[in-house]
């Protein structure tokens, strides 16, 4: 479905910039190990089971479970592509041709034109630090959420989406080499599956890899 490609073009016209109650919390060790079994276990369960809100459980929880969890997959997926994913093979953050992104922050708002490698690596950072904002992700007894909880979330799902769409369209055959397609594979349905199921990203911002979802959802 798609090939990959390291070449970088010089023209920069396709670059396209996308922009509760009180809670007895897991604590952010119990929501990371909760992320690192289901990594282990994911191609023995039903993936589409495993993503539906658990009777009892509070929606916002399992979002912050769930976020550490994808984060922990594309962390791992990443530390294996990093001798493919160079600053001279990659030298713009795109899903081929027709989409390029732009890296912006707190710190630096404007949006700037990264290598890939230095987006997906602001990309962690900056969730890594989310995650371990109190205000954010809170872990302390009865202790809320913060009122754009949800907005934050959709935010991380839409640059993680990122991250899964670079790989289809510049490293499959990377991953193919490495035998770990089938894990860049799982990865990405659990991660659709769950985005699907709380609608957490805008349609027109999944159209780079649009086939492969429907192929996912129709399975």
């Amino acid at each position: 479905m798609f090939q990959t490609s390291h070449a970088c073009p010089n023209s920069r016209s396709n670059s396209q910039i996308f922009k509760s109650p009180k809670h007895h919390h897991l604590s952010k060790k119990q929501r990371r190990s909760y992320g690192n079994y289901k990594v282990h276990s994911m191609p023995q369960i039903d993936l589409q089971q495993a993503v539906k809100l658990p009777e009892g459980e509070d929606l916002f929880e399992w979002l912050a479970k769930n976020i550490n969890d994808f984060y922990r997959q594309v962390s791992m997926l990443f530390s294996v592509m990093t001798e493919f994913c160079t600053n001279e093979r990659c030298c713009t953050m795109s899903a081929g041709p027709g989409y390029r992104y732009l890296w912006s922050d707190e710190k630096n708002p404007t949006p700037a034109e990264v290598t890939a490698p230095e987006y997906l690596t602001k990309l962690l950072k900056w969730i890594d630090g989310l995650l371990e904002d109190e205000t954010v992700f809170p872990s302390t007894l009865n202790v809320q959420f913060p009122d754009d909880f949800m907005s934050i979330v959709k935010n991380i799902m839409k640059r993680l989406f990122r991250f899964y769409a670079h790989c289809y369209y510049h490293h499959i055959d990377d991953f193919h080499y490495l035998k770990m397609s089938s894990l860049l594979d799982t990865s990405f349905k659990h991660f659709i599956l769950f985005t699907h199921e709380f609608d957490l990203i805008p349609p027109d911002q999944l159209e780079p890899l649009r086939d492969l979802i429907d192929l996912i959802l129709k399975a």
